[in-house]
């Protein structure tokens, strides 16, 4: 008994919020955005020399708008703010680029993102290309409010302009090179449908 009781008490509030009006209909707009923590360990190496290694931290903001052209796909615009951290090279980034988002009426959705990023840091500059993919679940709060978990798959690809040193005297010409990488990352995205 006890157990049917806990169990009643534990669907109900999933069922509810099944019971949400869900505003993903033609010509509803997503204000909203995600943040995201990341923390890279990157160790370079050139055969069984190792050419450096290093830790970066970083925090994104993402915010977003979109538009529902036709019923459950939504087109739109994210942008990029994030700040990262490393010994002795802290830097920023800034981008946009567009997003597509699927919902379905369960409120699993699909959504994929490309950004171009311009970033600045102690040792030179950055350009790069982001596509990011990936599969959530909106927890609808309200008819306009959700709250939406995914895990996407992100591909990054830079080039890195780095900045004339004086090292003992000597100067060192910067250096450009290109540099690719994947991740997989969770997220954790707030929107509002108008």
């Amino acid at each position: 008994m006890k157990k049917s009781v806990f169990s009643i008490f534990l669907i109900l509030p999933l069922l509810a919020f099944g019971q949400i009006e869900k505003p993903i209909k033609k010509g509803n707009i997503i204000l909203g955005g995600t943040g995201s923590i990341m923390y890279n360990f990157i160790n370079n190496s050139l055969g069984s020399t190792q050419v450096f290694q290093t830790n970066i931290f970083e925090i994104n903001l993402n915010p977003n708008f979109s538009y529902f052209v036709i019923d459950n796909l939504a087109l739109g615009l994210s942008a990029t703010a994030g700040l990262d951290f490393q010994k002795g090279h802290n830097g920023y980034s800034w981008g946009a680029g567009p997003q597509i988002r699927y919902y379905f009426n369960n409120s699993i959705f699909l959504k994929t993102d490309y950004s171009y990023l311009n970033g600045h840091s102690d040792f030179g500059k950055t350009n790069t290309s982001l596509f990011k993919a990936g599969l959530g679940y909106a927890i609808f709060l309200s008819s306009k409010v959700s709250i939406e978990p995914a895990i996407l798959y992100e591909h990054f690809s830079d080039k890195v302009t780095t900045f004339d040193q004086i090292l003992y005297g000597q100067t060192i010409p910067g250096q450009i090179y290109t540099q690719k990488w994947s991740s997989i990352v969770f997220e954790i995205g707030f929107n509002i449908f108008l």
